[in-house]
């Protein structure tokens, strides 16, 4: 599928690439994580304008908004929660939510907000908020890691995982893989089963190498659609069905290089089927520049 698309901005603050972008709740906020080890916030009302931004000891990866408060994953493995919207009267100080032995890769909260996964190298974490009265998030459990997977010659690839969604009702969970596809999990079992992997590409006569080198995803707000940035192509569109993923269409973008592309949604108006869901408004980065976009019909 081919697809134009409008420039509706472009932020130049970012002097690195960028990790991974996320809007606050309420659409005013912007947040990147990017390699200049600087996590920036913009107010999107007043023309995109850095209000807020912070120094840390290594690059961030990962940023994702609970209500006011921005999560934010690092390199080196930690998770911390910094309050940038806040006055500077009622502003906190950051506090060390976990630390992963691997560099975070992907965050995301369940509709409650009381639920957290967190991906970092192989592993996807889950957490749970303690009672009110701490107000403190508690580690649970791994994730089960899926079936490795190796090429012809008998090389496995490793695992890593690059993305993870709540499903409807918060009763399951998508984990997108680098090499091994989608899994989901099912929350109230712990079932994995894989809904997507390198043995479907066959259907639509991709070739093995390809296939699955799935640097990030994005859920779409009625969690019927998942899109999936890959490294080799572009992006690619899957509806989700009951017991699968139905890949759709695959919008080639121009890779220059070897660089993850964060995508993600930011219209929450349902969307029925593919022609709908192509008016999403993405975020796509380039160079060093963060491009808003939004794809033509």
């Amino acid at each position: 599928m081919k697809s134009s698309y409008t420039q509706l901005g472009i932020i130049d603050a970012p002097t690195d690439f960028v990790h991974a972008l996320s809007f606050s709740l309420d659409g005013r906020y912007l947040a990147s994580a990017t390699n200049d080890e600087v996590v920036r916030v913009y107010d999107i009302q007043r023309g995109f304008t850095t209000i807020w931004e912070d120094k840390g000891p290594c690059p961030a990866t990962a940023v994702m908004w609970r209500d006011r408060t921005l999560f934010v994953g690092r390199m080196d493995g930690v998770v911390i929660c910094v309050y940038p919207t806040n006055s500077w009267l009622r502003r906190r100080k950051s506090e060390v939510i976990y630390k992963a032995d691997e560099p975070i890769s992907a965050m995301e909260f369940n509709t409650r907000g009381d639920h957290l996964l967190v991906c970092s190298g192989a592993d996807v974490l889950f957490f749970q908020k303690a009672p009110i009265a701490s107000k403190k998030w508690k580690y649970y459990d791994l994730i089960p890691r899926p079936s490795a997977f190796g090429e012809f010659n008998d090389d496995v690839y490793s695992i890593l995982a690059t993305g993870a969604h709540f499903l409807e009702n918060d009763d399951a969970c998508l984990i997108s893989y680098l090499h091994n596809g989608f899994w989901e999990l099912k929350l109230d079992t712990w079932e994995s089963i894989s809904r997507w992997g390198p043995r479907d590409s066959y259907d639509l006569g991709d070739s093995r190498r390809h296939f699955g080198r799935i640097a990030t995803s994005a859920k779409s707000p009625d969690s019927r659609s998942v899109v999936a940035a890959n490294l080799c192509q572009g992006l690619d569109w899957f509806k989700i069905m009951p017991d699968r993923l139905k890949k759709m269409s695959t919008t080639h973008q121009p890779q220059q290089i070897n660089i993850p592309l964060p995508v993600l949604f930011i219209d929450h108006v349902l969307k029925v089927n593919l022609a709908q869901l192509m008016l999403h408004t993405l975020l796509q980065q380039v160079g060093c520049q963060t491009t808003m976009c939004t794809p033509g019909q």
